[in-house]
């Protein structure tokens, strides 16, 4: 019943009452096993550990010493995967810990803000230049046609990805053809071959920095630079166009 609150001075546990330091050194990402609650992923200013916790305690398994900051975490079965700004992508192998280490010289378009998260099974990377493929086997990394709304030139950042209900939810932000700037929350759906893109309730939620998204039930919070914002998944709304005269408008604070 603890909540892990990462932080540049360093992480805290979180009781519902009062806070605890546990790490003094930067932390920017922690997660938990998929499988197991009581291990803890922790990405920190060079460096990535394993840990165990125990009755409020973290003890630590194992330290990665990695050359960037580790701000992006994801784990599936028995591999974690992490985005280490000014590194790269790593896949560590939670069975024997080898390390494979993913760079521009295996396809990156950018050593920074490297998120991962898996999409119809596939693991994939929000980069500078669009969605990419992870494969790990052949060890390489290319842009993947299926996911990407934007062409492969326009110097688009895909931030904060996130698969929910079979669509991928993440802040594009950058230059369309250098000329056109954006910033916008989106949602990609890949079906029947087609990749479609929609955020027409999202561009009410403008001229923001989205940090992160999570899913309850029905509802979605997505975390900002400007607040919490709710996006409500069950209202099924129906865009009707119709012609109609406007007098005058009355603006307030909204």
């Amino acid at each position: 019943n603890l909540m892990f609150l990462s932080s540049t001075q360093g992480l805290y546990t979180f009781n519902g009452k009062s806070t605890d330091l546990i790490i003094e050194s930067e932390v920017y990402k922690t997660i938990t096993d998929s499988k197991d609650n009581n291990i803890l992923y922790i990405g920190g200013k060079d460096y990535l550990s394993i840990a165990k916790i125990d009755v409020g305690k973290i003890n630590i398994i194992k330290t990665f010493n990695i050359a960037g900051e580790v701000r992006f975490l994801f784990q599936k079965n028995n591999k974690l995967y992490y985005g280490a700004n000014g590194y790269g992508v790593g896949v560590i192998d939670l069975k024997n810990y080898n390390v494979k280490h993913f760079t521009e010289n295996e396809g990156l378009p950018s050593l920074n803000d490297n998120s991962i998260f898996e999409y119809n099974n596939e693991i994939l990377i929000g980069t500078a230049h669009g969605i990419y493929s992870l494969d790990e086997q052949n060890n390489k990394t290319s842009w993947n046609k299926n996911y990407n709304v934007y062409d492969k030139e326009a110097e688009i950042q895909i931030s904060r990805p996130k698969a929910i209900n079979n669509e991928i939810w993440f802040t594009g932000e950058g230059t369309l053809d250098k000329i056109e700037r954006i910033q916008e929350i989106t949602t990609v759906k890949f079906e029947n071959g087609k990749t479609k893109k929609d955020n027409k309730y999202l561009k009410r939620i403008r001229d923001v920095s989205p940090k992160q998204f999570y899913k309850t039930d029905s509802l979605i919070y997505i975390v900002t630079s400007d607040g919490l914002y709710c996006y409500d998944l069950s209202f099924s709304g129906t865009q009707v166009n119709y012609l109609t005269l406007i007098s005058s408008v009355l603006t307030k604070e909204d």
